[in-house]
């Protein structure tokens, strides 16, 4: 008999899924806008040495591809706790716990942008300690 899937597995892979568009969205546009911040640099600043704009547009295309590799990351995962893996319940939570700790880092920093992603992976983490979604994916509660 197949395991049931209850409402928190439900969530949990629908926010991973939220989580992993509005990672893909920001990373993509940090992908296009980086050679064109670059370019813009450039013809602002002509007294800025030309290393320097390209060097900034080069980080922010390495930060826009770290956040679509993040993103898919979040598809996997939604996929993993959808099909009720157990490997998932473990990624997820090390991930939504990585999720929340950085950018509550920047919030205290006084960046305010992080609070939607704060919010998605703090729910996730709730959502994968009930016992319902445990126990769905196999994982021995630690509590009674």
């Amino acid at each position: 008999m197949p395991r049931q899937r209850p409402p928190g597995i439900i969530a949990i892979a629908a926010l991973k899924i939220v989580d992993g568009v509005m990672g893909l969205a920001s990373g993509c546009v940090l992908l296009a806008g980086g050679g064109t911040l670059s370019a813009l640099l450039v013809r602002l600043y002509r007294e800025a040495p030309a290393w320097l704009s390209g060097a900034l547009g080069g980080v922010l295309v390495v930060i826009g591809l770290g956040l679509v590799l993040f993103a898919l990351l979040d598809f996997v995962l939604a996929w993993g706790v959808w099909k009720l893996y157990r490997w998932a319940w473990w990624l997820t939570m090390s991930v939504a716990v990585l999720s929340v700790v950085g950018p509550l880092i920047t919030v205290a920093g006084g960046n305010l942008t992080s609070i939607p992603s704060i919010a998605i992976n703090g729910t996730v983490i709730a959502l994968l300690l009930t016992k319902q979604v445990r126990q769905a994916m196999g994982i021995s509660p630690v509590y009674s």
